[in-house]
């Protein structure tokens, strides 16, 4: 995946500042969302403020502290339990379980929309 603009609020992680990539193209390490073996990134929606996936086993991985301290412990995880760097955000378990397939963002009120299916189509 690559990248262009600035980095607001963490948007592609904490370890680029902010005009870092203004004027070229970056692209991203391919370890940057915390997959699993064998997954791929599928879909990508992105803001000024956060950048959010879907991969191919159905996950959503998201970055932004904004979009962090929004969503709760239940929903949101990474390893380092830290709003620096890329978490992934679970699918409710009701009527699961789930697959996303694509997800759209929004700043305006910290929204992520999620196409998902479940095992019944």
């Amino acid at each position: 995946m690559w990248f262009s603009g600035q980095n607001r609020k963490y948007m592609v992680g904490s370890g680029v500042y902010k005009n870092d990539h203004t004027e070229h193209f970056w692209q991203l390490p391919k370890d940057f969302f915390p997959l699993e073996e064998g997954d791929r990134i599928v879909d990508v929606t992105a803001g000024k403020h956060f950048t959010a996936v879907t991969t191919e086993q159905g996950k959503v991985y998201a970055t932004g502290y904004i979009f962090y301290r929004h969503f709760s412990t239940e929903c949101r995880y990474n390893r380092q339990n830290d709003e620096d760097y890329p978490y992934q955000l679970r699918l409710p378990e009701t009527g699961g379980p789930w697959k996303a397939q694509q997800v759209f963002g929004s700043e305006k009120y910290n929204n992520l929309w999620v196409t998902a299916i479940n095992s019944d189509g």
